[in-house]
C-alpha cells in the first residue's frame, strides 16, 4: 500500500519522493510531518472501518437473519433499521448498493419501506467513507445520483418524512460530490482533498434534472398541505426541516445540471415560492428566504435575475397574505441589489419603482390613531421602494419621479386636517379612490408652477386634489421612518422643496409653543399595553374594579352598544361608555377618571370597601338600564341563582330560591378554595330545640316539628361568577381585624360539583362546568386604611393563546409573570398583608367565544396575539378619543428624531442644491464645493423659496428652543444657519421681529443651555446683515433692539430672577461696534437699570414697580445683573471717548441722565459698579447721589 505524507496541510505521494533527500524534497530537520495510508476507491472498506467490538463483530456474522427483518411488521422493521444503522454495514451491502447492474426495485422494495431506507443508509455511509479516505468513484457518485434520484420518482404518497429525512440528504451528499469531481464545470465550488482516477470523461449524473427539480417543487408543496395548524409559540416543526432540505437539494441540481432556466419560468416555480416564502409558519419562510439570498451570490445575473421576476409577480400576493412578509422582502431587496449591482439597466429599475409605487398607493395599510401598530408588509413595501430609488440615484440622473415625494407629504406623513378627515372615518377600512402617483404610469404630472406657488391654505393643487385620495395617514414611528427617508431621496426641484416647506411649517405652527407638550416617555401608550387609571387620592379600589369591568369583554361591549336615551337620567351609563371607550383606543397611559367619580359622589380623601362598592356600582347600573330586557341583559352577566333547601326526616322538602351577584366564602382556617366551597354546600343540621317545622305534616294544626337538615348551593351559576374572600371579621367586642391566612385558589374550576345536581346525585354522572380564573382584586394593609390593585387575565384571544396577565395598579400597567406570580401575590400568608380579597372566574366555554365579540381589524394573526382585543365602537362615541389620539399623534411626529432629520436634510438641501448656482455641477460630482463658491459669491437676490426655507427655520427654531429640552438640535439647525446664505439670517431677523411673543417667551420657558446657542445665532445673524446688508442693517439692527426691549415696558419687573438671561443679548449686540453701543445705550436698557436703582428710595418708582418692590424687600431680587451688564458696557473705551456724546442729540444721548445722576468720571464708575456686584450689597443703603454702600 502506498503512503501520503502530508506536511503545513500539504498532501504528496511518498513515492513521488522517494529518489530525493529531505533538503531536496524541502523536509527541514524541524518539520512536523504526518504519514498517511493512500487509499483508492478499490480498497476493502469493511477492513478500513472494521468493527469496534465484539458486539458488531457477531452483528456482523448474522447479518443476513437481520436484513431479512427488515421486511417483517413496520414495529419489528424500524427497531432492526435504528439496531443496524448503529453499526458499519458489510461489504455484501455496500456491493449491492453500489452496484449498478442490481435493479432499483431489489434496492428499494416498495413492500418493504425499512429495507428502502436502510439501503439509502448504506449508501449514504459508503459516501461519506469515501470522504474520510479522500477517495471517490465518479461511476460511484452517478450511480448514487441516480438510484437516490429515481426513488424519488415513485408514488409521492409512498415518500413517507422518514424516508425523506434518509433520502433527500443521501442525495444532496452525492450532488455535492458532482461538484467536487474534475468535470465540474457549471458552478464555482470549493475544492475537495480528494483523489480521483485521470482522464475521466464528464459523465451525465442526473438522467432527468428538470423532473428531479419539479418532483422536489412538489415535495415542498405536499408537505406544506399537510403542515399542522399554527399554534402560538410552538417550536419548529418536521415540516420546516423537510421544506428546507428539499430547497437545499433543488438548488444543489440547479448547480450541478444546468437547468435553472427550465424551471424558473414555469407555473409550478412560481407557486411553490408563493407557497413557501408567504406561509404562515414563518421558520419555513424565513429558512428558504436565508438559502434564497446566498443562492443570489453565486450568479447574480441568472439566479438573482429569475429570483426577482418571481417575487415580482408574487408581489400582489404579498401585499394580501396574513402571513408574516418580512423574508419574501427580504428576498425581494436583496435579489434586487444582487440583479441590478453590477450592471443595471436604468429602465428597469423606473419599471420596478413604477410597480412599487403603483402598490404603495393601492396596499390598504392597517395603522390607526386607534391601533398605531407599525404594519410590517408596507413598511417592507417602503423599505423595497427606497432601495430601489437608490439604485435609480446611481445613474446621477434626474429621478423624474413626479411628485411622489409630496404625495407621500400629503397622504401619510402630514395631512392637513380637512385631507386627514375622511380618511380615519372608518377604521378597519379604506373606500376605493383614485391612485396617486399616476403620472408615473403615464398621466401627465402637474408643473412645479401649479404645486409649488400656491399658498399653504391652497397647497393641493387642481390635480392633485383630484388625482391622490385621502389615504389614511401613518402613525407608527417605524412606518413613517421609511415613508421619510424616500421623501428626502426623492424631492428635487424647488418648487417641490417651496410647497414642502410650506406644508412642515404649518405643521409646526398647529404644535403650539407650550413647553408642557414635550412628549416623554410615556406620550403615547403602546397598544399592546393596557391603559392604567388616575388615582384622585384614595380611589384605588374604584380603579381596581373599573379594571375588572374593562376586561371583561362581554360586559365592556354591553355597555358600549347600550342606548342612551336620557343622558340625564342615565349619567353612570354615560360616564362608563366613555371611560371604556378611552381605556380602549386612546393614546394615552393613564385614562381621567374624575368625572366618573364625581358623578358617583366618591369622596377622594376616604378609602372604601371594593366589595360594597361593587354592589352598589351594578345597583345604580341597573337603574339607568333603558328597558326590562336591558336589566334582565345585566343581571344575566353577574347574577346567578342559590337554592336553599330544608329536608325533614318526615321526607318533606322546602325549597327557596334567591338571586346573587357574588359570593361570600370564608376564609379563616381554611387552606383553599376548594375547603370553602365544600363548607359553603355541606349543610346544618336542625334538630333539638333548632327542629324545623313541617307545614306539609299535620297542616290542620299549623305543622309538625321534625329534624331536617338545611343546605345552600348553587343553582345556576352565571357565566362571570364573582367571589368575595372573607378576610376582614369583626370579633364581639367590635374589634375589626384582617384575616391574612395562607389561602389557594385554582387557575380553573369545576363548579358543577358544588351545584344542586351533583349534590342531591353524588353517583350520578354529571356534565362539568368549568370556570377559569380571570381575575383577583388584591389589598394591602389592614382593614381601616390599605391599597387596591387588580390581576387581569386579558380575554378576547383565540383559545390556543397562551394566557396573558396584566398588573393594573392605577396609573401603573405592566405585564405580569402568568400565574405564577398571581399565585405569589395573592395567596397571603401571615408574614404579608397583601393578599387576593375579590376573585373573578368566567365559564370555559364563554370564554372560547369571546374572541367573536372582537372587532375586525385589518393587524396580521401575529400581532392580533399582542394587541390588547377591542369591541366596536359607535362612530359617535369613538370620534373625540380618535381626534385627542391625532393631536397627540401630530405633536408626537413632530417631536420624533425622523422629522428633525429631515427638516435639516431640506434646509441643508434647499440651500446648497437648490438655490446656490452652479448646483448641478455639484449633484453630478463636481469637485467644487458649495462653501468654495459662496465664499466668493455676492448675496443673493432674496427669493420666495428664500423667504419660505427662513419661515421654517423660525418656526423649528422656535419649536426646538421652547418644548425640547436637549440642546443638540437647536445646535445643529445654528450649524445649518452658519452654512447657509446670508440672505436666510436676514430673514430669520425678521422673523424674529414680526413676532412679538419670541422675546418674552425666552424668558418665560427656555431650557437650561439654549440661551448660549440663542445668542450665538442673533450674534451670526445679525453679523451677516452687518456684513452684506450695509445699507438694509440699521434698520433690522433696531427692529431687533426694539423687539427684545419691548418686554421692559410690559412684564420685565415679574423676570427679575431672569435679568441676566434678558441683559446678556442686548450686551452681545453692543459689543459688536459702536453703532450698535449706541443703539443698545439709547435704548430702554440704561434707563430701566436707573429706575430699578431708584426704587427702593423713591416713592414715584416704587408705584411704578410695586411688585419688584416687594420682591426687594423679601430679598428675592439681586441687583448684580443690571450692574454687570453698566459695568462691562461703560467698561468700552469708545463710550467715553467723547463726553459731547453725552448732550441732547449725542451719540450716546441714551446715558445721559445715568451719568447725571451718579455725578462721576469713568474712573470711579466702573469701581462703583463693580462694588455694587458684591454678593453683600445691601437694597436699604442705596443712596442714589453718592453711590451705593457695602
Amino acid at each position: 500500500m502506498e503512503h501520503n505524507i502530508v506536511r503545513h496541510s500539504t498532501k504528496t505521494c511518498l513515492s513521488d519522493i522517494a529518489t530525493q533527500t529531505l533538503e531536496e524534497a524541502t523536509i527541514g530537520n524541524k518539520t512536523l510531518i504526518n504519514i498517511q495510508p493512500r487509499y483508492t476507491y478499490e480498497c476493502d472498506f469493511v477492513k478500513v472501518f472494521a468493527a469496534g467490538n465484539a458486539v458488531e463483530e457477531e452483528i456482523l456474522l448474522n447479518f443476513s437473519e437481520l436484513e431479512a427483518l427488515l421486511g417483517a411488521s413496520s414495529g419489528v422493521a424500524e427497531k432492526v433499521f435504528d439496531f443496524l444503522s448503529r453499526v458499519p454495514p458489510p461489504a455484501s451491502k455496500r456491493h449491492q448498493v453500489t452496484d449498478p447492474t442490481i435493479p432499483i426495485t431489489a434496492l428499494f422494495p416498495s413492500e418493504k419501506p425499512w429495507y428502502t431506507m436502510y439501503s439509502v443508509h448504506v449508501l449514504t455511509i459508503h459516501l461519506k467513507d469515501c470522504n474520510k479516505i479522500g477517495v471517490a468513484d465518479p461511476r460511484f457518485i452517478m450511480h448514487g445520483c441516480r438510484v437516490l434520484a429515481e426513488l424519488l420518482f415513485v408514488d409521492i404518497q409512498a415518500l413517507s418524512s422518514d424516508l425523506l429525512f434518509r433520502l433527500l440528504p443521501g442525495l444532496l451528499g452525492f450532488l455535492q460530490g458532482v461538484l467536487g469531481t474534475p468535470d465540474s464545470r457549471r458552478y464555482r465550488a470549493a475544492d475537495r482533498d480528494t483523489e480521483r482516477p485521470p482522464n475521466s470523461p464528464p459523465p451525465p449524473y442526473l438522467t432527468e434534472p428538470t423532473r428531479l427539480a419539479m418532483r422536489l417543487l412538489d415535495i415542498m408543496r405536499v408537505t406544506l398541505d399537510a403542515m399542522p395548524a399554527r399554534t402560538v409559540a410552538a417550536p419548529p416543526a418536521r415540516h420546516v426541516s423537510l421544506v428546507k432540505l428539499s430547497y437545499t437539494v433543488l438548488i444543489q441540481v440547479a448547480r450541478t445540471e444546468n437547468i435553472w432556466y427550465n424551471i424558473v419560468d414555469t407555473q409550478e416555480f412560481v407557486d411553490i415560492h408563493a407557497t413557501v416564502l408567504l406561509c404562515s409558519d414563518v421558520n419555513v419562510s424565513s429558512e428558504v428566504a436565508t438559502l434564497m439570498r446566498d443562492f443570489c451570490k453565486e450568479d447574480p445575473e441568472a439566479v438573482s435575475g429569475a429570483y426577482l421576476r418571481t417575487v415580482r409577480t408574487l408581489l400582489p400576493r404579498a401585499l394580501i397574505t396574513d402571513a408574516i412578509t418580512r423574508p419574501f422582502f427580504g428576498v425581494c431587496h436583496d435579489a434586487m441589489l444582487s440583479a441590478y449591482g453590477s450592471a443595471p439597466d436604468e429602465g428597469d429599475v423606473r419599471e420596478l419603482i413604477e410597480v412599487l409605487t403603483a402598490q404603495v398607493w393601492q396596499y390598504e395599510h392597517s395603522e390607526t390613531s386607534d391601533l398605531p401598530i407599525a404594519d410590517f408588509t408596507f413598511n417592507n413595501l417602503l423599505e423595497l421602494l427606497s432601495g430601489a430609488i437608490d439604485i435609480l440615484k446611481s445613474f446621477k440622473k434626474p429621478l423624474a419621479l413626479g411628485q411622489l415625494a409630496l404625495d407621500l407629504v400629503r397622504c401619510l406623513l402630514f395631512p392637513s386636517p380637512d385631507e386627514s378627515s375622511s380618511a380615519d372615518s372608518d377604521p378597519c377600512g379604506r373606500k376605493a379612490l383614485p391612485l396617486p402617483g399616476l403620472a408615473l404610469r403615464g398621466q401627465p404630472s402637474p408643473t412645479a408652477e401649479q404645486v409649488g406657488n400656491c399658498p399653504e391654505g391652497d397647497v393641493t393643487s387642481p390635480d392633485l386634489t383630484q388625482v391622490n385620495p385621502q389615504v389614511r395617514p401613518l402613525f407608527n414611528t417605524s412606518s413613517r421612518a421609511f415613508a421619510l427617508e424616500i421623501v428626502r431621496k426623492t424631492i428635487a426641484s424647488a418648487d417641490d422643496h417651496s410647497w414642502l416647506l410650506r406644508r412642515l411649517t404649518s405643521v409646526l405652527d398647529r404644535t403650539g409653543r407650550d413647553p408642557g407638550m414635550f412628549p416623554h416617555d410615556a406620550w403615547i401608550r403602546n397598544p399592546t399595553a393596557p391603559a392604567g387609571l388616575s388615582n384622585l387620592g384614595m380611589t384605588c379600589y374604584m380603579n381596581s374594579l373599573l379594571q375588572q369591568l374593562f376586561a371583561n369583554i362581554y360586559f365592556r361591549k354591553f355597555i358600549i352598544d347600550m342606548t342612551i336615551s336620557d343622558p340625564a337620567k342615565q349619567g353612570l351609563l354615560c360616564q362608563l361608555k366613555q371611560l371604556f371607550a378611552q381605556l380602549q383606543i386612546e393614546d394615552i397611559p393613564q385614562v381621567e377618571t374624575y368625572h366618573l367619580a364625581k358623578h358617583l359622589g366618591v369622596s377622594t380623601d376616604v378609602q372604601d370597601d371594593v366589595h360594597g362598592f361593587y354592589t352598589e356600582l351594578l345597583s345604580r347600573l341597573e337603574s339607568e338600564m333603558p328597558t326590562a330586557e336591558a336589566k334582565t341583559q345585566l343581571n344575566q352577566l353577574f347574577s346567578g341563582t342559590l337554592i336553599t333547601q330544608i329536608q325533614g326526616s318526615c321526607g318533606h322538602v322546602s325549597s327557596r330560591k334567591e338571586t346573587f351577584s357574588d359570593l361570600s366564602l370564608t376564609v379563616q382556617n381554611k387552606s383553599s378554595l376548594a375547603e370553602s366551597f365544600a363548607e359553603f354546600v355541606q349543610g346544618e343540621p336542625m334538630q333539638g330545640a333548632n327542629k324545623y317545622k313541617c307545614m306539609s305534616c299535620d297542616s290542620d294544626n299549623g305543622g309538625k316539628l321534625v329534624d331536617a337538615m338545611k343546605r345552600t348551593c348553587v343553582e345556576q351559576a352565571p357565566d362571570h361568577l364573582t367571589i368575595c374572600l372573607k378576610r376582614f371579621t369583626y370579633d364581639m367586642l367590635g374589634q375589626e381585624s384582617k384575616i391574612n391566612d395562607h389561602f389557594e385558589f385554582p387557575e380553573e374550576i369545576d363548579l358543577a360539583r358544588y351545584q344542586r345536581a351533583h349534590l342531591e346525585d353524588g353517583a350520578a354522572a354529571i356534565q362539568p362546568d368549568v370556570f377559569k380564573l380571570v381575575g383577583v382584586i388584591v389589598h394591602a394593609g389592614v382593614l381601616s386604611f390599605g391599597h387596591y390593585w387588580s390581576y387581569v387575565r386579558v380575554r378576547g384571544y383565540e383559545v390556543s393563546h397562551m394566557p396573558r396577565w396584566v398588573r393594573l395598579e392605577d396609573h401603573q400597567a405592566r405585564e405580569a409573570g402568568g400565574f405564577q406570580e398571581v399565585q405569589n401575590e395573592c395567596f397571603g400568608g401571615q408574614d404579608r398583608t397583601h393578599n387576593g380579597y375579590v376573585l373573578f372566574y368566567q365559564r370555559a366555554t364563554s370564554m372560547e367565544q369571546a374572541y367573536q365579540l372582537r372587532a375586525s381589524d385589518r393587524c396580521s394573526p401575529t400581532m392580533r396575539d399582542f394587541v390588547m382585543p377591542l369591541v366596536q365602537l359607535p362612530d359617535e362615541l369613538a370620534k373625540n378619543v380618535r381626534t385627542s389620539n391625532k393631536w397627540r399623534h401630530s405633536i408626537f411626529q413632530v417631536f420624533n428624531g425622523d422629522f428633525h432629520i429631515l427638516a435639516i436634510s431640506i434646509c441643508k438641501d434647499v440651500d446648497s442644491r437648490v438655490l446656490t448656482p452652479a448646483a448641478d455641477d455639484a449633484l453630478e460630482g463636481s469637485p467644487t464645493s458649495v462653501s468654495s463658491r459662496r465664499d466668493i459669491e455676492e448675496p443673493r437676490v432674496l427669493s420666495g423659496i428664500d423667504r419660505e426655507l427662513a419661515k421654517f427655520i423660525f418656526a423649528y427654531l422656535v419649536h426646538v428652543l421652547f418644548t425640547e429640552k436637549e440642546p443638540d438640535k437647536l445646535k445643529e439647525l445654528l450649524a445649518v444657519l452658519k452654512q447657509s446664505q446670508p440672505c436666510l439670517a436676514r430673514e430669520v431677523l425678521v422673523c424674529i421681529c414680526d413676532d412679538d411673543d419670541f422675546f418674552p417667551q425666552i424668558l418665560r420657558m427656555i431650557a437650561q443651555g439654549h440661551l448660549t446657542t440663542i445668542r450665538e445665532l442673533l450674534k451670526h445673524c445679525i453679523g451677516q446683515v452687518r456684513d452684506h446688508y450695509r445699507e438694509e442693517s440699521p434698520t433690522v439692527l433696531k427692529r431687533i433692539v426694539e423687539s427684545h426691549s419691548r418686554i421692559i415696558s410690559t412684564s420685565l419687573d415679574a423676570f427679575y430672577g431672569k435679568w441676566l438671561d434678558f441683559f446678556s443679548i442686548a450686551y452681545d449686540i453692543a459689543m459688536m461696534g459702536s453703532e450698535e453701543l449706541a443703539l443698545i445705550v439709547n435704548s430702554k436698557y440704561c434707563a430701566y437699570i436707573f429706575e430699578v436703582m431708584a426704587v427702593p428710595n423713591h416713592q414715584g418708582m416704587r408705584n411704578r414697580h410695586l411688585a419688584l418692590f416687594a420682591a426687594m424687600k423679601k430679598r428675592k431680587v439681586t441687583m448684580r445683573p443690571l450692574f454687570e451688564f453698566l459695568s462691562c458696557v461703560f467698561s468700552i473705551p469708545e463710550l467715553f471717548a467723547d463726553l459731547d456724546d453725552y448732550k441732547d442729540g449725542g451719540k450716546y444721548r441714551g446715558a445721559q441722565q445715568l451719568v447725571k445722576v451718579v455725578n462721576m468720571g469713568r474712573d470711579s464708575i466702573l469701581p462703583w459698579m463693580l462694588a455694587a456686584t458684591d454678593d453683600g450689597y445691601e437694597y436699604d443703603s442705596i443712596d442714589t447721589h453718592h453711590g451705593a454702600k457695602l
